[in-house]
């Protein structure tokens, strides 16, 4: 079913989970580093990207969002920007266990934040496989 950004900030709204960061300004709702903010226009960014400024989702992202909703496109976002991270990580590992002399604490902090990452990725997989059991028809996908 698809919705207009506005319904899919009324989602973010209704979502129990998703934090308040509105201001004066704009109203703004944020779940697992996606932020959606609605002021004269309905805008998504995306947290974990873009260093110093958020940067806004791809058009695709806003497809998504669009076609399923809030919880299904912040799930969708949230496991891409997982991905990364883990890769990143684990290249971190690899190169630092090549590496002489080796750095021993690094090594073991590097593994340890490996092991969180991959953690909060397979939780976030775990929420959105309930997700699409419960909510959509996969076999349209």
């Amino acid at each position: 079913m698809p919705y207009n950004l506005r319904e899919v900030f009324s989602q973010a709204e209704a979502d129990g989970y998703s934090v308040d960061t509105g201001s004066f300004y704009a109203k703004a709702r944020m779940l697992y580093g996606i932020k959606i903010i609605q002021g004269d226009e309905v805008t998504i960014l995306d947290t974990q990207k873009g260093g110093d400024h958020y940067r806004e989702v791809t058009p695709r992202a806003y497809a998504d969002f669009k076609m399923f909703g809030w919880r299904y496109g912040v799930y969708l976002l949230a496991i891409s920007s997982a991905e990364t991270r883990v890769d990143r990580l684990a290249e971190r590992v690899l190169q630092e266990e090549i590496r002489e002399p080796r750095r021993i604490k690094y090594l073991k902090m590097s593994k340890a934040q490996l092991e969180k990452a991959s953690a909060h990725h397979a939780m976030l997989n775990k929420k959105f496989s309930n997700l699409k059991s419960n909510s959509y028809d996969t076999s349209k996908k």
